[in-house]
């Protein structure tokens, strides 16, 4: 009989141990002493793969083997070494066992395709207490890993770059990576220069990148390794890392445990960083059409509205729904509206409204104020209500206490409506106390309507520097919230849109919602709704305006 061997470790300990090479001659005895062939060429070895899978190269190599009839009979170390999920193994032997090609474990002295019920059980139950134990020990692994970080040492893979790992398990700066990282982000924040830009200058002065540093190589497409240079990725991954501040996150399975590290470089250095990211990645690749809207539109459906070009033969670009025509790549829902709609139309209407805003600010004052005032009867009326409610609660404790007085109900019943009261009575004064304290806010109208009379102002003095079209779009991400299209029909069947667009406004500096949320809970876990209070709905802030258009 031709015999196979199959051998796993799990970890690269073990692979540098004499595990591997004791399960080889393990197995190599237990085949010469049935008096079976070993096949040289069926020795399947599996270093540092877990087993809770079936999906391990050396394995899957293993049962093609067997389905290709390689050879007669397969003999491992050991069940776990097989697989440590029950399923898996269960599946495992069932595939063998159908091949006809037997699975003998040497430790388990068992025969794992065995149709003997007894053997069945023993493999069903040493299954069962394989996967206890790997959960067990996945378990007091990641438990031990998060008691490490809640210590402030470092748990993880690779130690980040510019960092070494002292012999307590503590983070410290390597100074001359930690070097290389200061001029990254010098560069950046100094110079402005984008993250290529920063990898070309470091590959230029031939400085080690951070896989280099490790030994690492990597293999070109004509199958020639070189050593690993600077790309732009890992420039963007060195700037956007905040343990370069001295704060390290471990994400455990819990939550996540923040661990102070030494920083390499200040916050606003790198803040500043980030800021020059952002403006290179809008700036740096300027868009083959433009688009005074890109990003501002959506369907009435949920998905956004993009740019289309103008055809080949003339005309001018549009808007349209991407679920309308590109449903199946954004993996949506189609969509049987999103009429497309002429881009010059639409940009020059919206942009008509903004003219209006910046060259006319009194019109935003008045509507605005306009809008405010049904805001301020909001509060007052549930000022009204909680007072209400607050009398209501005092007077159903006030009948409580007489009823006791007289004898009718016992002590018990006494307290607990009382602690009910109280609880509900401290919930309605603060709420209360935040009404008042909105109503109050209010009386800064004119302070905060100046806020947003000078910002029109600083706009229209751009507008009357005969304004160019980045200074169009710079005016237009100010100004403009959303804006949402619905299609319609008229009486002949035909679609036309309508155009919800909302416009914002600078924010007033103080603003509070109607119910603290802290509070909110509170208020919907009682329903306080049902018993005369009326909870705030969302609304638009009253520094936005709402303005809907028609375009046929």
């Amino acid at each position: 009989m031709k015999a196979a061997r199959y051998v796993r470790v799990s970890s690269e300990k073990q692979v540098r141990n004499t595990s591997i090479p004791n399960q080889l001659e393990r197995i190599a005895t237990y085949v010469a002493s049935r008096g079976w062939d070993l096949d040289p060429d069926s020795t399947f070895t599996e270093p540092g793969e877990s087993g809770a899978n079936l999906d391990r190269p050396a394995l899957n190599e293993c049962r093609s083997a067997a389905r290709a009839r390689r050879y007669d009979a397969l003999v491992i170390y050991d069940l776990d070494r097989f697989n440590r999920n029950l399923r898996d193994l269960l599946n495992l032997r069932h595939e063998f066992q159908q091949l006809g090609i037997p699975v003998y474990s040497i430790c388990d002295n068992l025969e794992m395709t065995s149709c003997d019920e007894a053997t069945f059980i023993q493999v069903v139950l040493r299954g069962v207490f394989s996967q206890v134990e790997r959960d067990k020990i996945s378990r007091r692994m990641r438990e031990g890993r998060e008691k490490t970080a809640r210590n402030g040492k470092y748990v993880g893979g690779l130690v980040p770059y510019g960092y070494l790992r002292n012999d307590e398990g503590y983070l410290i700066i390597d100074e001359e990576p930690a070097g290389v990282v200061r001029l990254i982000f010098r560069w950046a924040t100094e110079e402005k220069m984008s993250g290529r830009a920063i990898a070309r200058r470091l590959n230029a002065m031939q400085v080690l990148s951070p896989k280099a540093r490790l030994g690492k190589t990597t293999v070109r497409r004509d199958g020639t390794r070189h050593t690993p240079e600077w790309t732009p990725g890992t420039i963007r991954h060195i700037i956007h890392s905040q343990t370069y501040v001295g704060c390290w996150t471990y994400h455990s399975s819990t939550d996540d445990i923040t661990i102070d590290v030494p920083a390499i470089v200040d916050e606003d250095t790198w803040k500043d960083a980030q800021a020059t990211l952002v403006r290179n990645r809008r700036y740096s690749r300027p868009p083959q059409h433009r688009y005074l809207l890109r990003g501002l539109i959506r369907c009435e459906c949920g998905a956004a509205y993009c740019g289309r070009p103008p055809r080949r033969d003339g005309g001018h670009h549009s808007y349209r729904c991407i679920a309308r025509y590109d449903w199946v790549h954004i993996k949506a829902q189609k969509c049987d509206g999103g009429i497309t709609i002429p881009g010059p139309e639409l940009e020059e209407a919206i942009w008509a409204d903004i003219e209006e805003f910046i060259r006319q600010p009194h019109l935003v004052a008045a509507e605005l104020a306009r809008r405010r005032e049904p805001a301020g009867v909001a509060i007052a009326a549930r000022l009204a209500d909680v007072d209400r409610t607050i009398a209501q609660r005092n007077a159903e404790l006030q009948r409580y206490l007489t009823l006791y007085g007289r004898g009718t109900i016992p002590i018990e019943q006494l307290d607990e409506k009382a602690e009910e009261t109280r609880g509900s009575l401290a919930t309605l004064e603060a709420y209360r106390a935040s009404l008042i304290e909105e109503q109050q806010h209010a009386d800064l109208w004119e302070h905060e309507m100046a806020g947003v009379l000078k910002t029109l102002a600083t706009l229209r003095q751009r507008l009357d520097d005969n304004i160019a079209w980045e200074d169009k779009r710079v005016v237009v991400e100010a100004l403009v919230k959303q804006i949402i299209v619905e299609t319609h029909t008229d009486d002949n069947a035909q679609p036309y849109p309508v155009i919800h667009v909302t416009y914002k406004f600078e924010r007033p500096d103080l603003t509070r919602a109607p119910i603290p949320i802290e509070l909110e809970p509170v208020f919907l876990a009682t329903n306080w709704s049902n018993q005369g209070i009326a909870l705030p709905t969302s609304s638009p802030s009253p520094f936005e305006l709402e303005k809907t258009k028609q375009l046929r």
